[in-house]
């Protein structure tokens, strides 16, 4: 495997969109949206490069979640991400909750409804994360084996729309607060917290 670090004078931003089902969302006593408890509805995601220039350079292919790196923090540091050479298909959102249970919990002396969603009809919508190329890893026959792409920040967007191109920073803004892995590295479970 060769290893090549991204050095452009140019913006390297990419916006990285992952289709994920809500698993449970929590209501704030004055019944707005709260901590949304996500996991991935498929580990195949689309790219977007924001730099036409770069554009150019990067495969325009749909990608496979590799492992994912985690700073001191917990948060997203690192995003592996693996060329399908197939085009990129989305997924079609689905914006109604259907729910399966509903718990009251105490937080902060606050009442708190937590709604769990149905397990045959989730919720999909996409998340949208704003990264950066930080290296590309070369197969030995020299074809894009793998990207690493560089987290700057742990708030994302989500969105019930399916397209990435011009919706970049379409959706409500949300923060990345704790960040669960299965065992090959990959994202198990999000949870997100509305930044108002």
């Amino acid at each position: 495997m060769i290893v090549v670090p991204v050095v452009s004078k140019d913006v390297n931003d990419v916006v990285l969109g992952l289709f994920v089902d809500v698993v449970s969302l929590q209501l704030t006593p004055e019944l707005r949206m709260g901590a949304i408890r996500a996991k991935p509805s498929s580990l195949t995601v689309s790219l977007h490069v924001v730099s036409p220039a770069l554009r150019q350079s990067v495969l325009q292919t749909g990608y496979q979640l590799g492992r994912i790196g985690l700073d001191e923090k917990g948060q997203i540091a690192t995003v592996r991400l693996i060329p399908t050479m197939q085009p990129f298909r989305p997924l079609e959102v689905r914006n109604a909750f259907h729910i399966g249970g509903l718990t009251v919990m105490p937080a902060n002396s606050h009442e708190r409804l937590q709604l769990t969603a149905r397990g045959d009809a989730p919720m999909t919508m996409q998340l949208l994360a704003h990264l950066e190329i930080a290296e590309v890893e070369l197969s030995p026959s020299f074809q894009i084996a793998q990207l690493v792409l560089k987290s700057r920040s742990s708030t994302v967007r989500v969105t019930l729309r399916s397209q990435v191109s011009g919706q970049e920073n379409a959706g409500a803004t949300c923060e990345t607060t704790a960040i669960r892995l299965d065992q090959s590295a990959r994202i198990a479970e999000l949870l997100l917290n509305p930044v108002n």
